[in-house]
């Protein structure tokens, strides 16, 4: 059985930079990275094409590097509009440290990962995976996209939710009241 990866250096280094804006929200930010990471990590044994990118190590990056920005836009930019957001800190976070070439594929992972049906698209051997762990830990594990279910809750209990779906369902909660007739804005893929 696979063990859940427990620290990963470019995540840590992203979210060290963000430890004062993120505030109350770093924590339970941070563990829905992880999960999501794991996940991922797991989910990316199925794909084929990985060597488009440097091979496994390569799109591993690429995942920690989409992960940390794929939700961030949420309080980074105080929006629950923040998938474009989200996806223009992950640009000038690549462009910053040398990694242009990855540009696309996270964009394409932030974009996408709340796509309801499956993503057949530009990077879809990364975009799948990320958009079904994603969708794993968002339902807490009731979906759980062919993961088992042993590795789920070690995931699970590695990583603690810390209160991070309540934040999600107060931050979408705020979006509803203020824009009733306008449905989230990741509900619109």
């Amino acid at each position: 059985m696979n063990k859940p990866i427990k620290n990963n250096s470019t995540i840590e280094a992203i979210f060290e930079s963000w430890d004062e804006r993120l505030g109350n929200a770093r924590s339970p930010y941070l563990g829905h990275v992880y999960r999501v990471f794991n996940f991922t990590a797991i989910l990316l044994e199925q794909s084929a094409g990985l060597d488009d990118y440097g091979g496994r190590d390569a799109a591993l990056e690429i995942i920690a590097i989409a992960d940390c920005f794929h939700d961030v836009g949420i309080w980074l930019d105080n929006s629950f509009d923040y998938l474009l957001p989200s996806s223009g800190h992950a640009v000038a976070w690549l462009e910053e440290n040398g990694k242009p070439e990855w540009i696309e594929p996270v964009e394409a992972i932030i974009e996408y990962h709340h796509k309801l049906t499956p993503y057949r698209g530009p990077h879809a051997e990364l975009v799948e995976p990320f958009r079904k762990a994603d969708l794993v830990d968002v339902s807490l594990g009731t979906m759980r996209a062919g993961l088992s279910k042993a590795f789920v809750r070690e995931v699970r209990a590695a990583f603690p939710n810390a209160g991070f779906h309540k934040l999600l369902l107060k931050e979408s909660t705020r979006w509803f009241l203020r824009h009733p007739f306008n449905p989230a804005p990741m509900m619109r893929r």
